[in-house]
Order: C-alpha cells, then sequence, then structure tokens
C-alpha cells in the first residue's frame, strides 16, 4: 500500500496538470456548442465527451512508460511487479473517476441548458445505445472499464517498445489490425456487436474488460521483467 500511495502520488504530479487541461479544453467546447444550438437555432446536436476520454487514457497508458516514470520508480526501489501492478490498479481507478466526473459533467450541462434554450444538446451515452434502464451505473462502468481497457493496451504496446524496441510494438499493432480481415475473427464480432443491446444486464462483458484489463497487465509484466533501464 505504502509503494502504491508513493506511486500515486508521482504519477499525479505529473498527471495534475494535463487533467485539468483536458477538462478546461473539453468545457470549452461543449460551450462552443451550446452557444452554436443557442444563436443558430439547431434543432439538436449530438456531442461525445467519451471519446476524448478514451483518448487521453490510451496516451496516458502509453506514456507511463515513454516519460521515464518505470525507471524512475525502479532507482527508487519498485519492483517491476509492483509498478505493473500499481499501474494497473491506478489506472483502472483513474478511468472510474472519469467516468463518474463525466456523468456527474453531463448532468449539470444538462441542468444547465434546460434553463438556457429550448433546442438541446444530446449526448452520446452507451445506455441509449444498449437499450438500458440503469443509464448512470451502465454509462459510470462502461466508460471506466474501456478506458482501462485501452490504458492499459497501450502500455502493454509500450512494454514492447521498451524490451525490444519500436519495431516489435509496429508488428503487434500490424499484426492485429490484419488479424481484423480475417472472417473467421471478425464475423463473430459483429455478430457479439449486433447482439449486445439485446445482452440484459452486460455483467458478462464488463467482467470480460475489467478481466482483460488485467491480463494486458500480466503481460505487460512479462515484457518489462526483463527490459534494461
Amino acid at each position: 500500500m505504502r509503494q502504491f500511495t508513493a506511486q500515486s502520488t508521482m504519477i499525479m504530479s505529473d498527471l495534475k496538470k494535463s487533467f485539468i487541461t483536458f477538462w478546461a479544453i473539453l468545457t470549452g467546447f461543449v460551450l462552443f456548442f451550446l452557444l452554436l444550438v443557442l444563436f443558430l437555432g439547431i434543432p439538436n446536436m449530438i456531442v461525445m465527451t467519451n471519446a476524448p476520454m478514451y483518448v487521453f487514457l490510451a496516451i496516458f497508458g502509453y506514456r507511463l512508460l515513454s516519460s521515464g516514470d518505470f525507471e524512475h520508480a525502479i532507482h527508487l526501489g519498485t519492483t517491476r511487479k509492483a509498478f505493473v501492478f500499481n499501474v494497473t490498479i491506478f489506472t483502472l481507478l483513474l478511468s472510474l473517476v472519469f467516468s463518474l466526473i463525466n456523468q456527474l459533467y453531463i448532468f449539470f450541462i444538462d441542468l444547465i441548458q434546460s434553463f438556457l434554450i429550448q433546442s438541446e444538446i444530446t449526448f452520446f451515452t452507451w445506455d441509449s445505445v444498449l437499450s438500458s434502464g440503469n443509464g448512470f451505473w451502465v454509462n459510470l462502468v462502461a466508460d471506466g472499464l474501456i478506458m482501462s481497457m485501452l490504458g492499459m493496451l497501450l502500455f502493454f504496446l509500450a512494454s514492447l517498445q521498451v524490451r525490444f524496441g519500436q519495431w516489435a510494438m509496429l508488428s503487434v499493432v500490424a499484426a492485429s489490425v490484419l488479424l481484423l480481415f480475417i472472417p473467421a475473427i471478425h464475423t463473430p464480432i459483429i455478430d457479439w456487436m449486433i447482439t449486445l443491446p439485446n445482452s440484459g444486464t452486460f455483467i458478462t462483458e464488463f467482467l470480460v474488460m475489467l478481466a482483460l484489463t488485467f491480463v494486458l497487465g500480466v503481460i505487460s509484466y512479462f515484457s518489462l521483467s526483463k527490459a534494461s533501464i
């Protein structure tokens, strides 16, 4: 726990400025869209606030290794296993915090615009796609787990770059893209996406994403276990 607290403090000291900048820029864009709807009389506009969060967490996962935090933590006495475990837990918690802020953000923007304009900005949320009655919890968990999974995926790719070089990372990315062109692989994925809105509680899907987050952490550890620093 002491190592996790120390490592989290180190990461947060680097992350704090980016965190504030991200939400300031996102707020600026949403206010810009609100002004467009208000002055141009656009009847309805759909805005995605979760997609920028996905990108932010993916970049965050990659930069955890590319920014030198790994070498710094090891030199301070943290083991590689502890470093990867702490990163996995921190990424999961940070993703859930981002998701919670996003839900509160959407709530307050909706509240504000209900007093200002007749038209409205509609925010993209997973419960509207999945036809779920548990909107808040579905959105919170879905966005949180997608972000944590993407963050750890980019962390894994960065670990390949640290261990084997950039060619290894690019080879894995290229191979993954090529695999998606194989019918035996992409057909079940498409079928699953089509039936997803009717799957009910989505507990299985959430557990799979949570498991993938930790699996990516485990294979990142194996990649980093013999990496030179």
